[in-house]
C-alpha cells in the first residue's frame, strides 16, 4: 500500500538533509514540494506512486536551488548557451 503524504514527509526531510541542506532549508524545500504537488495534482500518475512523485518533485526543486547558487547563474552570456 502507498504511503500517505504525511507518511512521506520524514523521507523527504531526510533526503533534503542528505543533499546538504540544514534543517530550516530542508523544511522549506519540503514545504515547496508539497505546495508544488498540490498546485500540479493533475500531473500525478498513480502508477508512479505518491512517494516517488514527491521525491521527484523534491529533486527537481533542489536542482533549481542549486542552479540558482551557481556563480554563472546570473551571467547573461550563459543564457544563450543553455537555450541552444
Amino acid at each position: 500500500m502507498d504511503k500517505s503524504v504525511i507518511e512521506c514527509v520524514p523521507e523527504l526531510l531526510a533526503r533534503a538533509k542528505f543533499l546538504g541542506l540544514d534543517d530550516d532549508a530542508a523544511e522549506e524545500l519540503v514545504a515547496r514540494t508539497l505546495t508544488w504537488a498540490i498546485d500540479h495534482v493533475e500531473q500525478f500518475n498513480p502508477r508512479f506512486g505518491l512517494e516517488n512523485w514527491l521525491i521527484f518533485i523534491t529533486d527537481m526543486l533542489m536542482c533549481e536551488v542549486l542552479d540558482s547558487k551557481r556563480p554563472d547563474s546570473n551571467d547573461e552570456s550563459n543564457d544563450e548557451t543553455r537555450v541552444a
